[in-house]
C-alpha cells in the first residue's frame, strides 16, 4: 500500500511531503499525536511556514483519509515546528494532535450559550451516553455553540446509544468529559475527517471481531505476558441519590463468604432509577471479578494481514490466542508509521480477558508511555 501526505493550511492543501518519516498515534477516547520529519527538499510547498495541518491518504480506488492532524499543542500533547539546520541541510519536524484534539481545545461551560460569569454551577444533562456527549460537543464546537466557539465543518452523529445516566459539565476539558461519558456508558466516540475540513464525531458500539480476527502466540505477538488477578470485589453496594434511609441502594453479590467475600461501595448520585442503579452494581461486580488476562504487542508483519478502517476500527474487540485459550482485547490505539523504508499500521491492544462477560474500562492514559516509546 502507498500512502500520501498532504501539507495543509487549515486542511486546505498547499503542498506534499515526498521524502519523510511520519509516526502517528490514534487513541481510544483520548487525544492522539503525530510527528512528521522531512528534509526541506522533501517538501513540495511554496511556503512551509503556511503549514499548520496534514492529511494522510491511503491508496484506495477513491482516496480515503486515514489520518488528519493539526500543528498545535493541546491537552498536554506537544505541538509546533522545529527547523534543524546542519551541514547535511535543513530538516523540518512538525508535531501536533489528531482530530480528537479539537475537543481538547474547549472547556465545557456550565452555560454553553454564554461567556463567564455563569448563573448555573453545572450543565447537567440526562439521557443515553451518546446523546449527552453529542449535545456537549454540539454546544461547545458545533452548530449550537457561540459563534466565536464554533468550528466550521463539524458534524456530530448521535445514534442514541449507551447506558442512560446523568452527567455534569463544569469548565473541564471537553475531551476528558466526552471520554468519561463514553467509558461509563459503554460506547465509543470516533473523530474522523471524511473530506478536507469536514470533521465528524461519530458515536458507536464497538464491534466484537474476536472470533474472526485472531492473533496467536505462534509469532503474531511480541512482548507477551499473562496476568492472573484475583477478584477485588464479590459484594458491591451501589449508592444513588438521597440521604440516610431515603437513599437508593442496589446490591450485586457473587455469594462468596468468609475469606472470599470482599465488599466494595460504589457511589454515583447521578443515577436516579432503581434499574440504572442495579445495572451499575452488576457492572461493578463484573469489573472487579477474577481475571486472567494477557498483554501483547502485535508484530508488524501480523498487523499487515488486516487493514485499519476496512477490517477493524479504533475501539473494536479483536481475538488473542495464547496456549490455545481465546481472549478478547480492545483496540485502544492505532499506530501509523510511514517512511520510504516502512509502511506499518498496527492496532495496539489493551489488556485482554478470557472472561467473556467482562467489559474492561481502562484509562487510555495508562498506555501513553508505551505509545510514546513507539513514536520516539
Amino acid at each position: 500500500m502507498t500512502y500520501t501526505v498532504d501539507l495543509c493550511d487549515s486542511f486546505t492543501k498547499v503542498g506534499e511531503a515526498t521524502a519523510f518519516e511520519l509516526d502517528a498515534v490514534l487513541r481510544l477516547l483520548a487525544v492522539g499525536e503525530w510527528q512528521l520529519s522531512a528534509p526541506l527538499v522533501g517538501l513540495e510547498c511554496d511556503d512551509v511556514d503556511d503549514v499548520d495541518s496534514i492529511i494522510v491518504y491511503d491508496d484506495q480506488a477513491v482516496s480515503r483519509i486515514i489520518f488528519a492532524g493539526l500543528v498545535r499543542r493541546v491537552a498536554g500533547v506537544d505541538g509546533g515546528v522545529t527547523r534543524i539546520v546542519s551541514e547535511a541541510g535543513t530538516t523540518l519536524e512538525f508535531r501536533g494532535v489528531d482530530i480528537f484534539g479539537l475537543l481538547g481545545q474547549r472547556l465545557m461551560f456550565p452555560t454553553p450559550s454564554t461567556p463567564p460569569p455563569w448563573a448555573a454551577a453545572h450543565d447537567t444533562r440526562t439521557g443515553p451516553g451518546s446523546t449527552v456527549a453529542a449535545g456537549y460537543i454540539t454546544d461547545s464546537i458545533g452548530s449550537g455553540a457561540q459563534p466565536s466557539r464554533q468550528i466550521v465543518g463539524v458534524t456530530v452523529v448521535d445514534p442514541v446509544i449507551g447506558a442512560s445516566s446523568t452527567w455534569d459539565g463544569r469548565a473541564q476539558p471537553l475531551d476528558q468529559l466526552v471520554g468519561r461519558i463514553c467509558r461509563e456508558s459503554g460506547i465509543v466516540c470516533q473523530a474522523t475527517m471524511s473530506s478536507p475540513g469536514a470533521y465528524q464525531f461519530l458515536f458507536k458500539t464497538a464491534a466484537d471481531l474476536s472470533g474472526s480476527i485472531i492473533f496467536t502466540d505462534q509469532g503474531d505477538l511480541e512482548e507477551l505476558s499473562r496476568l492472573v488477578t484475583p477478584a477485588t470485589a464479590s459484594y458491591v453496594i451501589a449508592a444513588g441519590q438521597g440521604d440516610l434511609t431515603a437513599r437508593a441502594f442496589a446490591v450485586a453479590d457473587t455469594g462468596a463468604t468468609g475469606l472470599d467475600r470482599v465488599e466494595v461501595l460504589y457511589e454515583n448520585t447521578n443515577v436516579t432509577s432503581a434499574a440504572g442503579l442495579q445495572t451499575a452494581a452488576t457492572a461493578q461486580l463484573v469489573l472487579h471479578g477474577e481475571d486472567v488476562s494477557v498483554d501483547g504487542l502485535i508484530a508488524a508483519d501480523a498487523a499487515q494481514r488486516v487493514r485499519f478502517l476496512d477490517d477493524y476500527d479504533l475501539g473494536d474487540w479483536l481475538g488473542v490466542e495464547v496456549d490455545s485459550v481465546r481472549y478478547a482485547s480492545q483496540v485502544e490505539a492505532v499506530t501509523i508509521s510511514l517512511s520510504s523504508e516502512r509502511e506499518v499500521v498496527r492496532p495496539v491492544l489493551g489488556r485482554a480477558s478470557s472472561n467473556e462477560t467482562l467489559t474492561l474500562i481502562r484509562d487510555v492514559a495508562g498506555i501513553s508511555a508505551r505509545l510514546d516509546n513507539q513514536i520516539a
